[in-house]
C-alpha cells in the first residue's frame, strides 16, 4: 500500500512540474508578441499601429530579427506579408 502511495505522489509531483513548466515557456513566448505593427496604408506609406488595430487583409511589415506576430504570414523573401486567418505553411 506505502508503494502505491509513493508512486501516485510521485506520478503527481511529476505532472505539477510539467504544468509550470509549460506555464512559463507559454509566458515567455507572450513576451516575444509585438505590441506595434507596421501596416502598409492604401497609398503604399507605412504606419505604426498597435496589433489589435490589424484587420484581416492588411498587408504588414516584418523586419528581420524583430517579434513577428504568429497571424503574419511571408510567403518568399519579401518582406510584405499579408495577414491572414488561417495557419500558413
Amino acid at each position: 500500500m506505502a508503494a502505491l502511495i509513493t508512486i501516485m505522489l510521485l506520478g503527481h509531483w511529476q505532472e505539477m512540474k510539467a504544468l509550470g513548466q509549460a506555464r512559463s515557456a507559454l509566458a515567455a513566448l507572450a513576451e516575444l508578441l509585438p505590441d506595434e505593427a507596421e501596416r502598409f496604408t492604401e497609398n503604399g506609406a507605412i504606419e505604426t499601429v498597435p496589433v489589435d488595430a490589424l484587420l484581416l487583409g492588411d498587408v504588414v511589415l516584418v523586419r528581420p530579427l524583430r517579434s513577428r506576430s504568429p497571424q503574419a504570414c511571408c510567403h518568399g523573401p519579401a518582406s510584405r506579408c499579408l495577414l491572414q486567418s488561417v495557419q500558413c505553411s
